[in-house]
């Protein structure tokens, strides 16, 4: 996993966390959600080691045959846009802050959207981008800033290999940069 997958996963973890602290289900503990354990590792030397690798399945996959798996969510509300093709990215913007609404984007088609999510689990579209080539098929986006203004930036790309720099604040395209 990069650095930034890594940032991003603690990120969506704490938010995820802070949610559910304020939620009224009541019924699991914070190590519920952070399911993140760690693995250490010594110095073997090859006396210890046998020739042959050991595939046995012993150990923690036994004991955990049998029990049944507890998921701590409920599907609250599902999407499809207009379009009615594959949504091939989803990016959560991590950059709002504290107390700010859950604002995220999705790709897919020629088209990137930006949606908030409501408090009562609700999803509401704020703005949509569509390409005008009907050949583009947008693959991925991601949330940053700019460092002068601290304007939320939205970064989106496709099949045609050209990167869109849009600022959801001004409505405008601010940057393309081809061939990426």
């Amino acid at each position: 996993m990069s650095d930034c997958e890594e940032i991003v996963l603690q990120n969506f973890t704490k938010k995820a966390k802070l949610i559910h602290e304020n939620s009224e289900d009541t019924t699991c503990s914070n190590e519920d959600i952070d399911e993140t354990s760690s693995v250490a590792s010594t110095a073997t030397t090859d006396e210890n080691r046998s020739d042959t690798p050991n595939n046995s399945r012993k150990g923690r996959w036994r004991k955990l045959k049998g029990v049944p798996l507890k998921l701590n969510y409920k599907c609250t509300n599902y999407l499809k846009e207009d379009h009615g093709q594959p949504l091939f990215g989803v990016q959560i913007n991590q950059h709002e802050k504290p107390g700010d609404p859950v604002v995220f984007a999705t790709v897919g088609s020629n088209r990137a959207s930006i949606y908030q999510l409501l408090d009562d689990g609700n999803i509401r579209l704020l703005q949509a981008y569509t390409d005008s080539s009907a050949d583009e098929n947008f693959y991925t986006c991601a949330w940053s800033y700019l460092d002068t203004t601290g304007e939320q930036i939205l970064a989106i790309a496709g099949m045609k290999g050209i990167v869109r720099l849009i600022n959801p604040a001004s409505c405008t395209n601010i940057k393309v940069a081809l061939r990426y």
